[in-house]
């Protein structure tokens, strides 16, 4: 992924001054009891770090990062610093899983499973289950490829049935089901917790519970919570927004009948993905003291991405690697990401530690307010604030936060700290409240169905959005009784 350019002028110096003020300089405020200084540095070296991402991108702010984690005490010195940021399993599991999804995307699959999934016959003559089908499909090739790519897809498909229909831009239908298709494919690429940013949003969970979140649970929970939010959004289009849904009775199934089949390259691809999702099933349901249980264990995502990996670039279709791990390591990792997974993986360590007081802070000064609190009140706030703050600000840097608030007040009002847990990250990952709130945004705001007017686009998104937000309440209950 590369870099996207900046303008460079004399704004620009006086931001990057600003945020390199930040990392190197906030330290040395006071530090109210009971944070500590180191307190002060990391919230300096974090707070900064995430403005010169939007200022200079992620790739030398990352590398300052680091730097500025070894001069703050937090680690022993500068070579450990490097450890614990270059050193983690996390990065690992990115390198080996995102060129597989990568080759599924260049593969043409997510094209076939839409054409797939539009040509079932019961569709015809039913709007709802149309709505339903389409939102799933961009739900499907989220989870398969990257957000970006789904939600270009997803939209391409929405402008398709929209011409073929007869409905014009920007009609009711057309709108509301581009916010929909892109709320289905943003929350698709927020359900396989190594990719992205997202692979270091879980890592905080471990450090302030003092248990780790399990990764297979993670996976299945969002995966059934994302299908039911996309069985929900065109009822709320239906019977809340009173969306004209009468053309698509000219829906015909038989036209995205022909070419919808497989050819070996994507079935091989889509079957080593089926494979990694099996893996995590399996650690779910198998007795983790068993022998098999054990083996999957310890087996788990460091072992079974490398190996999917391996074997498909050793499979040959017409001579060619079904995964030319190369191509896709060169140009199917986003080192941009890469660099700033590593560097918010150490800063996040020492963030949430004892050492920097920031809980220990946190907990003074709501411990009051929250101790109190009625369990569904407090999911409802924690939830509706996680909402509300990433879609203004970095979706890593409201999960981490909204954890350190969050999970220490669990045990007290008698929440399940891992379900809360997942509903905050798979919440803060719904970044899509403005147009800043997340890379993928811009494209949901400058698309041709709703950029005539924020009026029409904030009338379809707010509703989703509050429908996400109490599914996601309720949601945590119901993990609670699982996990």
């Amino acid at each position: 992924m590369a870099e996207k350019a900046k303008n460079v002028g004399a704004s620009y110096y006086i931001k990057v001054i600003i945020g390199v003020c930040i990392v190197w300089f906030f330290g040395f405020i006071p530090a109210p009891a009971p944070m500590t200084a180191l307190g002060m540095k990391m919230i300096g070296i974090f707070a900064g770090t995430i403005y010169l991402y939007s200022v200079a991108g992620l790739i030398w702010p990352s590398m300052m990062a680091v730097v500025a984690m070894g001069f703050s005490g937090a680690y022993e010195n500068l070579a450990a610093t490097v450890t614990a940021a270059m050193g983690q399993g996390t990065l690992w599991q990115i390198i080996c899983l995102m060129p597989i999804c990568e080759g599924i995307s260049r593969s043409g699959a997510a094209k076939v499973i839409v054409d797939k999934m539009l040509s079932i016959k019961s569709l015809k003559g039913h709007a709802t289950r149309i709505n339903i089908v389409m939102l799933v499909a961009a739900f499907v090739i989220g989870i398969l490829s990257s957000t970006i790519a789904a939600i270009l897809i997803a939209f391409t498909i929405v402008n398709s049935m929209r011409d073929q229909l007869g409905y014009k831009r920007g009609d009711g239908w057309a709108a509301g089901m581009t916010v929909s298709a892109f709320l289905a494919a943003f929350l698709g690429g927020s359900t396989i917790p190594f990719r992205g940013l997202l692979a270091a949003m879980v890592v905080p969970v471990g450090q302030v519970a003092g248990t780790p979140l399990n990764n297979a649970s993670y996976i299945l929970c969002t995966i059934i919570i994302g299908l039911i939010f996309c069985a929900l959004m065109p009822v709320v289009l239906k019977t809340v927004l009173r969306v004209d849904m009468s053309k698509l009775e000219n829906f015909d199934p038989a036209d995205y009948a022909e070419g919808n089949k497989f050819n070996r390259q994507q079935g091989i691809l889509l079957a080593g993905f089926a494979v990694i999702m099996l893996f995590f099933i399996l650690q779910i349901f198998v007795p983790a003291k068993s022998a098999a249980g054990t083996f999957i264990n310890t087996f788990g995502a460091n072992g079974i991405f490398p190996v999917v990996a391996i074997i498909l670039a050793l499979i040959h279709v017409d001579h060619k690697p079904v995964l030319d791990l190369p191509v896709m390591l060169k140009e199917g990792v986003p080192w941009g990401i890469f660099l700033s997974i590593a560097a918010m993986l150490c800063v996040a360590a020492k963030f949430t530690s004892k050492d920097a007081g920031i809980t220990a802070w946190l907990n003074g000064v709501l411990g009051g307010f929250v101790s109190g609190m009625n369990p569904v009140v407090f999911v409802l706030v924690i939830l509706l604030l996680t909402i509300i703050i990433t879609g203004c600000m970095s979706n890593y840097a409201t999960c981490v936060i909204i954890l350190t608030v969050a999970l220490p007040f669990c045990p007290v009002v008698g929440v399940s700290t891992m379900a809360m847990a997942i509903g905050i990250i798979f919440s803060s990952c719904l970044a899509a409240l403005t147009p800043g709130g997340g890379a993928p945004c811009p494209l949901l705001f400058s698309n041709e169905n709703v950029s005539d007017s924020y009026g029409k686009l904030y009338k379809n998104l707010l509703p989703m959005l509050v429908t996400f937000w109490i599914l996601m309440t309720v949601s945590v209950f119901v993990m609670g009784i699982f996990i």
